[in-house]
């Protein structure tokens, strides 16, 4: 049972989305649903508090005492009950039955067999007739707008295939699923749902059935929550078991010329193979979480992934962490295996 969900917007691990926290980036709760309709608000441990609670609340015998104590009297003041006949007559007097029933069958017989006249029908036709046009003049007539045709010149779009897609920010699951929807072929791709053909529970980030293709984003919570990163690693024997791929992107990786050549060859459509890459890769941002803080499983991680990236990203990554160290202690950045690793 996950015990934190995270925030689409800044990556934040929380157990629950609150009005508050989104109003820190300038989105209400249902503009955050409707930009991620399938993104959970509540984690899977607080939902099962609250179902507990309410369930504890709807049960508890002091409450049903009360409910059953209002329904069998109706005491008006201390040590007094009313009588059956009196609950009686207040629910008919409640229900509107002030009439006695020899005066209803009274009612009844004096208006049976009658009708209107043929002058108070026209009558009656009339003043209908009068009220719907009175009604229907009142309304505002419609007007119709007859616009020019106006002429569609082509341009040049971002996301066409003749110019390269500029990804400007810090790369991040939401722009992730947008690339992989606009620039990997496949009818069959999906985002945050489950594989159909597979019996198992997890909602990948994109997956393509057609392919055997799984990719996921993995940000900081997975190099430092060791559950996570045990949860990843059953989850990729899982698909391995079925034959699917499973492609993850580090958080302090961007999509480039290499890095979409690296992860996904061979799955891009003809002409969206370039990218004009704008921000570099390694810890750049301010707010960036640095390997420092992983936890053991999260450095063996790093390490593993580091090894396998083409030279000049590593490089980049180095030049980062250098700027990141300066003239400070090297430990608030990198953990005490890597710093002998990369020789500081």
């Amino acid at each position: 049972m996950d015990t934190e969900i995270v925030c689409m917007v800044c990556n934040k691990t929380t157990k629950q989305l609150t009005p508050a926290h989104l109003r820190t980036h300038g989105m209400t709760m249902a503009q955050y649903k409707e930009r991620f309709p399938d993104a959970p608000i509540l984690s899977e441990a607080a939902r099962a508090k609250l179902s507990v609670e309410r369930k504890g609340k709807a049960r508890d015998p002091q409450i049903i005492a009360k409910m059953h104590a209002g329904r069998d009297a109706a005491p008006t003041r201390s040590g007094y009950t009313q009588s059956d006949e009196t609950k009686r007559k207040i629910a008919d007097k409640a229900r509107g039955r002030t009439l006695s029933a020899e005066h209803r069958d009274k009612i009844a017989a004096a208006g049976r067999g009658k009708s209107h006249s043929e002058e108070t029908k026209q009558k009656m036709r009339e003043n209908h007739w009068m009220k719907k046009r009175s009604l229907t003049d009142n309304l505002p007539k419609p007007t119709i707008k007859v616009s020019q045709p106006q002429v569609v010149r082509p341009t040049a779009r971002v996301d066409s295939p003749r110019t390269p897609v500029d990804i400007k920010p810090y790369l991040t699951e939401y722009s992730l699923t947008c690339w992989c929807i606009k620039s990997l072929r496949g009818d069959d791709l999906k985002y945050n749902r489950k594989v159909k053909s597979l019996p198992l529970p997890f909602r990948p980030d994109v997956s393509i059935e057609s392919e055997k293709i799984v990719i996921e984003y993995d940000g900081h919570h997975h190099y430092q929550n060791p559950a996570v990163i045990l949860g990843d690693i059953e989850r990729d024997a899982a698909y391995a078991s079925f034959g699917f791929r499973t492609i993850r992107v580090p958080f302090f990786l961007q999509l480039s010329n290499t890095t979409i050549a690296y992860w996904f060859d061979g799955l891009i459509k003809p002409g969206y193979d370039r990218i004009k890459q704008t921000y570099p890769h390694g810890f750049i941002d301010e707010t960036a979480y640095l390997p420092a803080s992983f936890c053991e499983l999260g450095v063996r991680k790093f390490k593993v992934e580091f090894e396998r990236l083409p030279k000049h990203i590593r490089e980049d990554i180095l030049l980062s962490i250098a700027n990141k160290i300066g003239s400070g202690d090297p430990l608030l950045v990198l953990p005490p295996s890597l710093l002998k690793s990369f020789g500081w």
